[in-house]
């Protein structure tokens, strides 16, 4: 069963597009240490089945699942009927410098599998 993580915060590009405005998210990890992912990063971990994460909208609880542009490539998004929009509206996160170590450990481990 992967991991389940709040996002709190992104980081954003100048991009038009919604599906690649988002550079990086970052929130508290079970440690309650500070983490940060990159865009890719979150969804191959999504799709890998290591992490999934969720956004407060109001005080429920929506999960993010991954979606499939025209041409192929894969974004994360709050599950329908939400879209971007709700990640987007996130706030800046400030820079926490390396990745946890809860978060690298378990990078470490699934690229020796």
């Amino acid at each position: 069963m992967p991991t389940r993580y709040l996002i709190r915060y992104i980081k954003k590009t100048g991009d038009s597009e919604p599906e690649e405005r988002i550079l990086a998210f970052g929130g508290l990890d079970p440690c309650d240490k500070p983490w940060t992912l990159t865009y890719e990063e979150a969804v191959n971990g999504v799709v890998s089945g290591e992490w999934s994460f969720y956004v407060l909208l109001g005080n429920v609880e929506e999960n993010l699942v991954v979606s499939r542009m025209v041409d192929g490539r894969q974004y994360l998004a709050v599950a329908p009927p939400h879209g971007q929009l709700p990640l987007l509206s996130l706030p800046p996160f400030p820079d926490y410098g390396e990745i946890d170590a809860c978060f690298q450990s378990a990078q470490d481990n699934s690229a020796n599998s």
